[in-house]
């Protein structure tokens, strides 16, 4: 794992951290017998975690494709309604990495300006990244059963833009020309992307501050598609 991968991940952990110690405090409140407040005019605000597989399309011809197989999600949000929300989102999509072989006619390449102030195109042979996704939407909820689940059981759906931030690392092929430019064997850089996202799920509140959360969201990034599945818990306040 790279430096910035890294440090991606330990924001993660952190705000992982933030939310769990949220959820465990309220758990402990209601253990003891302090008051919570039920009124849902005292619980327009949420927070949460999720962890879990996702499936990414579009390896884009390449020889060698392995993607991150799990994914974090991290979301937090304030009903205006009772039953309609803002919501805000941060994925962590892991590491992903690409290889082209010297025949393949699908390789992607680069471009750069020669000594002789010409552009030319470098050949990637591989492709390395890390990919995190902020997301900002309005969600739905809707009690499902309430007389079989004592109205705990809710339905989410949720539709929004979202950006991504995709940090490449690519290694080209040299050669003289390549190397009279100044272009070294190992490019960094940075890809943004603003595309739509749509999600589905469920949840169930343990108490009237704690709940568990299901979701299947799907990231349309026109470079390559995230379907992202979740499992995690959250608390109202």
């Amino acid at each position: 794992m790279n430096n910035s991968s890294r440090h991606g991940f330990l924001r993660c952990a952190a705000a992982a951290a933030t939310a769990a110690l949220l959820a465990g405090g309220l758990g402990v409140a209601q253990a003891g017998g302090m008051e919570v407040p039920t009124d849902p005019a005292h619980v327009n605000a949420y927070m949460g975690i999720g962890f879990g597989p996702q499936v990414v399309t579009n390896c884009a011809g390449a020889d060698v494709c392995e993607s991150g197989s799990a994914a974090l999600k991290i979301f937090g949000g304030y009903r205006f309604t009772p039953s309609l929300a803002t919501e805000i989102s941060y994925y962590y999509l892991g590491e992903s990495d690409r290889s082209w072989g010297t025949g393949n006619a699908s390789r992607p390449s680069v471009s750069y300006i020669s000594s002789s102030n010409q552009q030319r195109y470098a050949a990637i042979s591989n492709e390395q990244s890390t990919t995190h996704v902020f997301a900002m939407g309005v969600a739905l909820e809707a009690e499902m059963f309430p007389n079989a689940f004592n109205g705990r059981l809710t339905n989410h759906l949720r539709v929004g833009l979202a950006v991504s931030r995709v940090e490449q690392e690519l290694s080209i092929e040299s050669n003289s020309d390549t190397t009279s430019a100044g272009l070294t064997p190992t490019v960094k850089r940075t890809k943004n992307r603003v595309f739509p996202y749509v999600g589905a799920g469920l949840s169930y509140g343990l108490t009237p501050r704690i709940r568990l959360y299901t979701s299947a969201d799907a990231l349309i990034n026109p470079d390559r598609k995230h379907y992202v599945f979740s499992v995690g818990g959250g608390g109202e306040f």
